[in-house]
């Protein structure tokens, strides 16, 4: 097979990095070409040596290192080395596919390494990946070979893993067609498949014959539903709105970023274009075709204006949510596949690890005491838990913390005054008891100030019960005199200050002090000895002045047999009356009698 090319010339050879062996043996053949067809230069060469898959292999390559301008681009985009790159590209020179010059002007504007981050962000758009390049050479192959069988599938075309392609392919099978009738004996009896490979043959097998029935019949008989009209069933089905669906998390985002709004719109792709969608790969496309399996749907379905028409129409005028619920009105267990379609594809010991990890929370109340059972950490069984809710297991939804009224909580502080004992009795943390009181914008300073109220009023109870107990308003001495009052009248220093401002604030009188007749006279006659006393101190003090003159107030406790502090306020007292002077500043202070008074 031949294939369009530039042709050759000793200019362009001069600037290829060839060696000089290779370029005269091109050059050799180039003439060879030229004298075979009398002197005239075509532009084709046969390109013996190269299969079809490395044909458009090297093609896809130097598409790519077209688009993005250097081989080190390439080799990272594609995920392989950069020599491999650079062989590709001169084995395609050599064969005559494309004329590769290392050196031209597109590559020297582009450095090797020092701009290709920004380059990179410019070909974003392309989503250059192994998994593209793979389906891109597919879909070349398909499309130069040609759709010889129009109603079978190529076994290139199909999801299978490379080992079973290559394994068919190799014993002679083309289509799906040709090997439908194989058995698992047959299979094993192909080289290089084991029991491994022989089942996911005959899954891939399966699938194809129920697409066949799907598409060939006119009933429809899947798993114990009886369905009496297959037209009936596709038009709700295919009508089913893709955001309804919960595969896993990939497969979910590659739903809603596929462009496609129900399954109408799905089983009509080729599997192939999914895998241009970032992100999805040959797993991810498997795991949406066995979803489609189980609803009795797959890709590549062709279908009759006539039902075309239906669905269209019964999509206009149902809404998303109407097609659901009629869905699962007329096709519960369908609708039950639907459903349960995340858990078919999570392996069964996690599904046993969320239920039992679900089942100690329920028995021990706390995630913390379910991890001490489990051996694990306090978050990771919340996530476990979390996962078994999104799965459809159980309904888990943390811990869910009561709505308490402003004017309940505020009157509950008053009456315990701690954050910790209103907590407590509500049975929540004092963090989350913080967060809704900054909700209902109740500040610090407002605590404080009810809290302080609180008191006041319990020091005014306490007080009231008193005038009840007495008949009257009880003196300073009265609130002292037992242990409960004398509690009582501490509070009320350590509140107000004073007893004084308290009687203010509560408007009470103050109380006059009234003496028993014996005590009255027993306290005038103990004034009357007090000053008399006095006058004898002051009386010695100045007879002492007069016989020693100055003299130092150390020197008068000396001489007259008093303390320092009494001595002191005597000799005020004198100063007062102007009787004494004092002489001096500091420690060189003395006092003496005022002659002029005597």
């Amino acid at each position: 097979m031949s294939h369009k090319i530039i042709s050759y010339t000793p200019e362009m050879l001069l600037k290829d990095n060839l060696n000089r062996g290779v370029k005269e043996e091109l050059l050799r053949k180039q003439n060879d070409h030229i004298e075979a067809n009398d002197g005239e230069v075509k532009n084709e060469i046969v390109d013996d040596g190269l299969s079809e898959e490395e044909k458009f292999l090297l093609l896809n390559i130097k598409k790519y290192y077209d688009k993005i301008g250097t081989i080190y681009g390439v080799a990272k985009a594609l995920s392989i080395q950069d020599w491999r790159v650079r062989k590709y590209l001169r084995k395609g020179h050599w064969y005559g596919l494309f004329y590769y010059d290392k050196f031209s002007k597109k590559t020297r504007l582009l450095s090797y390494k020092k701009n290709l981050s920004k380059k990179l962000k410019k070909i974003k758009k392309y989503e250059i990946t192994k998994d593209r390049l793979k389906a891109e050479i597919q879909i070349q192959e398909v499309k130069k070979r040609g759709d010889n069988n129009q109603n079978g599938f190529l076994i290139q075309d199909t999801l299978l893993s490379k080992r079973a392609k290559n394994s068919l392919i190799n014993a002679g099978y083309q289509a799906l067609e040709d090997c439908a009738n194989l058995t698992e004996e047959d299979i094993l009896l192909l080289r290089n498949i084991g029991n491994k490979t022989a089942k996911e043959i005959l899954d891939e097998l399966k699938s194809f014959k129920n697409g066949e029935r799907i598409l060939g019949n006119n009933t429809l008989e899947l798993e114990g539903e009886d369905f009496e009209s297959l037209q009936d069933y596709l038009i709700q089905v295919l009508s089913y709105p893709l955001s309804a669906i919960m595969l896993s998390v990939r497969a979910t985002h590659i739903l809603m970023n596929s462009k496609n709004v129900c399954l109408f719109d799905l089983v009509q792709k080729e599997p192939d274009q999914l895998l241009h969608i970032r992100d999805c790969g040959f797993k991810t496309v498997k795991e949406i075709g066995a979803f489609l399996e189980t609803l009795g749907l797959q890709f590549r379905m062709r279908f009759s204006d006539e039902l075309i028409k239906k669905v269209l129409e019964y999509q206009r005028m149902k809404s998303s949510r109407e097609v659901v619920e009629n869905f699962k009105k007329d096709y519960p267990k369908k609708y039950n596949l639907i459903i349960n379609a995340k858990l078919r594809n999570t392996p069964q010991e996690r599904i046993d690890q969320c239920i039992e990890c679900f089942r100690l929370y329920k028995e021990e109340g706390t995630l913390a005491n379910a991890g001490k059972k489990l051996k694990l950490t306090r978050e990771r069984v919340r996530q476990i838990l979390k996962q078994g809710t999104s799965l459809g297991l159980f309904n888990y939804s943390g811990h869910e913390y009561p709505y308490f009224e402003k004017e309940k909580l505020l009157k509950d502080y008053a009456r315990l005054k701690s954050l910790h004992e209103l907590a407590k009795i509500n049975n929540v943390g004092v963090s989350y008891l913080r967060k809704i009181l900054t909700a209902y914008k109740v500040k610090d300073k407002d605590l404080d100030l009810i809290k302080e109220n609180a008191r006041k009023n319990e020091c005014i109870e306490q007080y009231q019960k008193i005038v009840t107990e007495l008949g009257h308003h009880p003196t300073t001495t009265e609130l002292q005199n037992s242990t409960h009052r004398n509690m009582l009248a501490r509070r009320i220093l350590k509140i107000w200050g004073t007893t004084d401002k308290f009687r203010e604030e509560l408007n009470v009188p103050k109380v006059i002090r009234t003496f028993p007749e014996k005590s009255r006279q027993w306290m005038e006659n103990r004034r009357r000895l007090a000053f008399i006393v006095r006058m004898e101190n002051l009386d010695r003090i100045r007879d002492t002045l007069l016989l020693s003159g100055s003299m130092r107030s150390s020197e008068i406790v000396y001489a007259c047999s008093m303390k320092p502090p009494k001595v002191l306020r005597l000799l005020n007292l004198l100063l007062a009356r102007k009787e004494v002077i004092r002489e001096g500043i500091g420690s060189t202070i003395k006092y003496r009698i005022n002659e002029e008074a005597v």
